[in-house]
């Protein structure tokens, strides 16, 4: 991404430079104009003078547009960072299926105690977001747990626990 900002970078610097020499020869044929000559050189000088302002109003229009793409630039880094971020998140996470039918991601097996097991909304994990299932309610056979962002529900076995490193799997069915 550094070099993109040098790009940019690079571009400003000749657009501001443009405009710097643009703004130097509206000056110099002003300078001309005020001179004592004859009308033939006056009446060319006031046209130099024409197409350099116009010149000088295309180097702001170009200069506004240019503005508009740094921003661009720097909310597609913004999002390409997110999604890099998420995708390096994601590898910490596996599938697991408390119950048959119903799936959700859990965090991988780690010894640090920073990260405690949860799980997570398929729905949300596939859409890039990261949203820890709550408890809702339960029954006799089941726990419900709940996505917040997008209201999805997931049943779990009502005496699964989630104190050790994690859940335990599935077991076949007898």
């Amino acid at each position: 991404m550094s070099e993109e900002k040098g790009l940019v970078r690079r571009i400003t610097e000749a657009a501001t430079s443009a405009g710097g020499a643009l703004k130097g020869a509206v000056d110099l044929a002003k300078e001309v104009n005020a001179l004592q000559v004859d009308y033939n050189v006056k009446s060319k000088t006031i046209d130099l003078l024409d197409k350099l302002i116009d010149a000088r109003t295309g180097q702001f229009a170009l200069t506004e547009l240019l503005n508009e793409a740094k921003q661009r630039i720097v909310e597609l880094e913004s999002l390409l960072e997110k999604k890099q971020d998420w995708d390096s998140e994601k590898m910490n996470y596996e599938m697991y299926h408390p119950i048959t039918n119903t799936v959700v991601y859990v965090l991988k097996p780690t010894d640090d105690p920073e990260f405690k097991p949860h799980y997570l909304c398929t729905t949300c994990y596939e859409s890039g977001m990261k949203s820890i299932l709550q408890y809702h309610t339960s029954n006799a056979a089941y726990k419900i747990l709940k996505c917040h962002k997008c209201s999805a529900e997931y049943k779990f076995p009502r005496n699964i626990e989630v104190s050790g490193k994690t859940p335990a799997p599935l077991q076949p069915a007898r």
